[in-house]
């Protein structure tokens, strides 16, 4: 289990800076990393400076209070693998980014170094107390034992041997002599069934699609109760469990799914965009632009916001819809100016009609209905060719709708000019300085060049070749019959996925990969597909896998003959340790003999 430790920095963060980023200790910085801010200690402290003083009021540089405190201007975190824990530094500096990610989230501002100067590979990192949305971070004894089992938890993902090994002693799952004897003689069917599955579980989709490579590459896999597994060779079958802390189906299941999270996906061109502007934040943070154009992160946000929704492409184009905007709110102007006067005209007459329709009881007086209001009624009903209080009545459905279309008008108007006034700064931002909008677009299309690329090369790179037989061979060879072999084959093609041009070829499942190439060269039953070592054989129900198909008889024949001459070569070793052994064993017994028959001789001189 790796060593952890958290210290506070209280003062001189540029000098704790200068050793974690020290070029003799981290391969002349090819370990360090950095999130938030620069890779170099100077840049690095400056940027760190500008975000405490921001959120916290404070002087970076300031000394102890009266009281004798002092603020905590950065944490000191070191993770210490240990020799026998059989990782990289490469793994190591990869567990120490995800540690500090996990711990602290994307706006977090650290310095990640790996130190390979000594034999015990060891993670250096620096945080800024202050992220950069102003959260306050703390060197709390929870916090500490909350990054401690964070790190167990990364360790374990990435298959840290002493991890696994303190799990299971803690649940009483101590290995036996014997399985300890044969890991370190190297004959261990389970350390080698164990470092088999994980060389597929970052490759693998499920625990389904392990078992199913498994099978492809020779394995036996029983499922029940418990999923046992045999491997080839192996006599005796073992279950999941039974291989160790990390090996059953849940931890397993588990680690595929991690590695699926870490796995670089697909990225649509929007995806690619949104991920594009991110960076452009972080990098317009760092060189101070957002400061030099007074910009808070809620404002900087909402204009990228606006920017990816409407796909705008240059500021030109910004300028172009701010002028349509203008104009679609004089539009919405003169609208609401038309339906609020036409609403109270139509709330006029219906409250004139209400006062002048009125039916009074007899011998009611009319008193709070004055004769020059009465007179003013009636010349506003004449005049709108109002006649009766129910000419009136539809004015009511009229009124309401006409107030929800205003709403509805006003609420446009409000979003409408709040996004000019969004489209007035991201001009105003933009106006002194490159084009950065249509800098994403490009680099958009330049990820998305990159990822076509990548793709291309990889299906060029899964070469196959396909034979067929020149005998028939039937299905028995499954059985311990005899199996189709290349000295008895003809070589169809000899090809790569890139050129097969059917659905399918570009994917990641063997299957599908097998099933394309099928349908494009139109192969029949009992036609092969090799690749690499492995070879498919097509048959009725799908393919059987021949696993020496690509190896002619003179090899195995040379293979076979290696075998028993090093297989002759250990018997002579053998009988050679046993022979010394026995000798050793004879002179122990001369000589033991010898002081027997001694000692009376010293005992009769003494009398």
């Amino acid at each position: 289990m790796p060593y952890f430790k958290s210290k506070p920095i209280h003062a001189a963060v540029d000098k704790t800076l200068r050793y974690i980023l020290n070029p003799d200790k981290t391969a002349e910085l090819f370990y360090a990393d950095s999130i938030n801010c620069f890779t170099d200690a100077q840049a690095a402290y400056l940027n760190m400076k500008q975000v405490y003083e921001h959120f916290s009021g404070r002087i970076f540089t300031e000394g102890k209070s009266q009281n004798g405190n002092s603020q905590i201007k950065a944490l000191h975190l070191i993770q210490s693998f240990s020799p026998e824990d059989g990782v990289t530094p490469e793994e190591v500096h990869r567990i120490g980014l995800e540690l500090v990610k996990k711990m602290y989230g994307d706006k977090v501002q650290a310095v990640i170094a790996t130190h390979v100067d000594k034999e015990h590979i060891h993670n250096h990192v620096c945080v800024n107390t202050y992220t950069l949305d102003g959260k306050k971070l703390y060197n709390t004894i929870s916090e500490v034992v909350r990054a401690r089992a964070i790190s167990d938890v990364i360790c374990k993902l990435h298959g840290v041997r002493n991890v696994m090994l303190s799990k299971a002693r803690k649940k009483g799952k101590g290995m036996s002599y014997c399985e300890w004897l044969h890991r370190r003689t190297g004959t261990s069917w389970k350390a080698k069934i164990c470092a088999y599955i994980d060389t597929i579980i970052p490759v693998a989709e499920s625990l389904e699609h392990l078992m199913k490579i498994m099978r492809a590459h020779g394995y036996t896999v029983k499922e029940g109760k418990y999923i046992s597994v045999l491997a080839p060779g192996q006599h005796r079958a073992v279950r999941l469990k039974n291989l160790g802390e990390g090996y059953d189906e849940k931890s397993i299941t588990e680690r595929i799914a991690y590695f699926i999270s870490r796995r670089p996906k697909e990225w649509t061109p929007d995806e690619i965009l949104r991920t594009v502007i991110r960076e452009f934040t972080d990098s317009t943070f760092k060189i101070g632009i957002a400061q030099s154009v007074k910009d808070t992160t809620a404002e900087l946000g909402k204009r990228l916001a606006l920017i990816n929704n409407e796909r705008i492409s240059s500021v030109g184009e910004v300028e172009g819809r701010l002028q349509d905007a203008e104009k679609e709110i004089a539009k919405l102007n003169a609208s609401i100016t038309d339906l609020e006067a036409d609403l109270q005209h139509k709330q006029l007459l219906s409250a004139a009609a209400k006062r002048y329709f009125r039916k009074y009881r007899l011998g009611e007086k009319r008193d709070d209905y004055p004769a020059a209001q009465r007179k003013q009624d009636k010349l506003i009903l004449e005049k709108n060719g109002i006649k009766a209080l129910s000419n009136t009545f539809r004015f009511d459905d009229d009124v309401k709708s006409d107030s929800i279309n205003l709403e509805k008008l006003r609420t446009k108007l409000a979003e409408l000019t709040d996004k000019t006034e969004t489209y007035r700064s991201i001009i105003e931002t933009c106006r002194d300085k490159d084009d950065f909008i249509t800098k994403i677009h490009k680099e958009v299309e330049r990820r998305l060049t990159e990822q076509e690329q990548d793709k291309i090369a990889a299906m060029k790179a899964d070469r196959f070749r396909i034979y067929r037989p020149a005998a028939d061979y039937d299905d028995t060879f499954e059985d311990g019959g005899p199996a189709p072999n290349v000295d008895d084959c003809d070589l169809l093609v000899d090809s790569n996925m890139f050129e097969v041009r059917e659905k399918g070829s570009e994917s990641e499942d063997l299957g599908e990969r097998l099933e394309a190439a099928y349908r494009f060269y139109n192969l029949r039953v009992g036609d092969l597909i090799a690749i690499g070592d492995l070879a498919y054989r097509v048959n009725k129900k799908g393919y059987s896998v021949l696993k020496t198909f690509t190896k002619s008889r003179a090899e195995k024949e040379r293979e076979r003959q290696e075998d028993l001459e090093r297989e002759e070569r250990e018997h002579i070793a053998e009988e050679e340790r046993r022979r010394q052994q026995e000798e050793q064993e004879r002179k122990k017994a001369e000589e033991k003999q010898k002081e027997q028959t001694t000692q009376p001789q010293k005992k009769n001189k003494t009398l």
